[in-house]
């Protein structure tokens, strides 16, 4: 089953109108790890879009109301988190690093990468 946010994603490359819908769609790509925090209220305010607006984005995703939205994007976006979790947990790090050419002490690197991750982390992007 494909994922909400690519049918989204696939909407937007194709669509040719800049109007409500494109909006819409544009605001939850921009804002996806925002979404589960909103009720609809902040989220046709955040739009700036009518209720009849976005209950039409909806429909034509095949969803029938926010809550079916919401529910269907935390499921995504959870279903996205389980499978990153899971590549990673059968990720062999001294086999990845292997592959790199590092000019630098791993332990090091490593630690690069730590801190790289954690500003990332703080930024929330």
């Amino acid at each position: 089953m494909e994922i909400l946010i690519s049918r989204i994603l696939k909407y937007l490359n194709g669509c040719l109108n800049d109007d409500y819908m494109y909006r819409i769609g544009s605001f939850v790509v921009k804002h996806y790890h925002q979404i589960c925090h909103y009720d609809f209220q902040k989220f046709i305010d955040e739009v700036k879009c009518s209720q009849e607006d976005a209950m039409s984005f909806f429909k034509h995703l095949g969803l029938h109301s926010y809550e079916e939205f919401h529910q269907q994007m935390n499921l995504d976006k959870q279903l996205r988190l389980d499978q990153i979790e899971a590549r990673m947990l059968q990720t062999d790090v001294e086999k990845f690093l292997s592959h790199l050419q590092i000019k630098v002490e791993k332990e090091k690197f490593l630690n690069n990468i730590d801190e790289i991750c954690n500003l990332i982390f703080e930024k929330k992007e």
